[in-house]
């Protein structure tokens, strides 16, 4: 059989992510301060990019809001209010003097125990090595990392002369660093504000007792009736078991709501969109393709003027995406709004999806990491996607961390010598007409970080 080469001619349809496509996407789902960072990058290496300074001046002979071949699918006067709530309640604030701007540099726990112990007299060289030794295995918690009698073959040192040293540093600030375990850090900032007797003494002897909420067996160990047990525990719960955690500090997450929500006088809600999370880019007409002659320099223009109107257009069609999911979110979640978390109710992003008229997966990309200021706190928008429990009223639904609430608001609320069963928990949800099983409150219960109801109890 004889093999041949033919040439045909197949037409055929098929689907491609161009590359602005793809950016278009990433686009949609970066946060305000994503956003921020990436068109900063953007007007750095496209020169038909302006961005508007931060006190509005632009040159108006060489700015143009579009090319004239582009038209925006939105206005901005359509999505904005002229001012919005977000920003009247900071522009005055950021046009006055801001103290707190000048911020002394954060000192760690290790920089403030070496502090001290630079100023501490009396020690040899060799007690000054062991001391700074010591210091560095304090872990962040301000505990003692080191076990001090594995540590003295180590360093071939006496066992008291580490303990010793040890005294040292745990005469340092904050009160309870260098300690062991949690009897010794709480002994040593009782001894601190002097509240250490023989009574405080007996309770520190008898944590397990107090862990267990066993007040009886307290009370008989320290011989004393409620009144001063109560007493006592007051005291001892005025202490910190993690005495370097005040030196343990986080850079904390910026986040800027792309939507405010808010509430006039009648009760009527209102969102609108945050427009200090859009960064203010505009056009430069000052380079334009006419003005060049050379044929690579027109073609590099030309590129970059057609990168800067895709830009703006999927600026302009990213807030319009995030203006429909916000006020869709306000008002299928209108109770939430209303009256609180225990107001939410159940929502998929198919719902939402149909709503506003766009794919399921435009809505999940909208949805992450972008937030919603409420008069209740500042939510990321998949907050309000929440899974469903059945109710007694049929068809109804209630959220899952709505009923999550129900659940601490019921056992913040019970007697500590009598703590609801799960088993009891469930009748009173069913008062409340949310109908949920025994295994599903032990599983809402944990992940509130609840004990059950026998660890709960006190013993009077």
């Amino acid at each position: 059989m004889a093999l041949q080469q033919n040439l045909n001619i197949k037409l055929s349809q098929g689907i491609m992510m161009t590359t602005e496509l793809q950016q278009a996407i990433k686009l949609l789902q970066m946060s305000a301060v994503e956003l921020q960072d990436f068109v900063d990058n953007e007007v750095l290496e496209n020169p038909c990019l302006q961005k508007q300074d931060e006190f509005g001046e632009v040159d108006s002979d060489s700015i143009s809001s579009a090319d004239t071949d582009y038209e925006p699918d939105a206005q901005f006067d359509d999505l904005y209010e002229p001012v919005s709530s977000y920003e009247s309640s900071h522009s005055s604030a950021d046009s006055d003097y801001n103290l707190e701007k000048f911020v002394a540099e954060e000192v760690s726990l290790h920089q403030h125990l070496n502090q001290q112990l630079a100023v501490v007299t009396g020690l040899t060289p060799q007690e000054r090595f062991i001391c700074q030794y010591l210091v560095d295995g304090i872990k962040d918690t301000g505990y003692l990392g080191y076990d001090l009698k594995e540590e003295s073959k180590t360093l071939n040192v006496p066992f008291e002369k580490l303990e010793d040293c040890l005294t040292v540093i745990q005469t340092f600030t904050p009160e309870g660093v260098g300690a062991r375990d949690l009897k010794e850090c709480l002994t040593l900032q009782a001894y601190a504000k002097k509240i250490l007797d023989d009574k405080m003494q007996k309770l520190l002897d008898n944590l397990v007792l107090l862990a267990k909420k066993d007040l009886k067996q307290l009370k008989r160990a320290l011989a004393t009736d409620d009144e001063g047990l109560k007493t006592y525990v007051k005291k001892l719960t005025g202490l910190t078991p993690k005495p370097g955690l005040e030196y343990a500090h986080e850079s904390g997450v910026e986040v800027i709501p792309d939507v405010v929500v808010t509430k006039d006088e009648n009760g009527n809600l209102k969102a609108e969109l945050n427009s200090d999370s859009l960064p203010k880019v505009l056009l430069n007409n000052i380079y334009q393709k006419n003005s060049f002659s050379n044929k690579a320099d027109k073609k590099f223009i030309g590129e970059k003027t057609s990168r800067a109107n895709w830009l703006m257009k999927s600026l302009q069609q990213r807030q319009e995406t995030i203006y429909k999911t916000a006020n869709c979110l306000l008002r299928l979640q209108r109770n939430f709004f209303l009256f609180g978390p225990e107001g939410l109710q159940p929502l998929t992003l198919r719902q939402v999806a149909e709503e506003i008229g766009v794919h399921e997966s435009t809505v999940s990309r909208i949805s992450n990491e972008k937030f919603m200021q409420t008069e209740f706190g500042v939510f990321q928008f998949k907050y309000f996607f929440a899974s469903g429990v059945g109710t007694s009223a049929g068809n109804s639904m209630v959220g899952a961390d709505a009923v999550k609430r129900m659940i601490k608001r019921i056992i913040d609320a019970e007697v500590e010598t009598k703590p609801f069963s799960d088993e009891k928990l469930v009748k009173l949800l069913q008062n409340e007409g949310v109908e949920v099983a025994r295994r599903t409150v032990a599983k809402y219960r944990e992940s509130l970080h609840i004990p059950s109801s026998s660890k709960r109890k006190v013993k009077m």
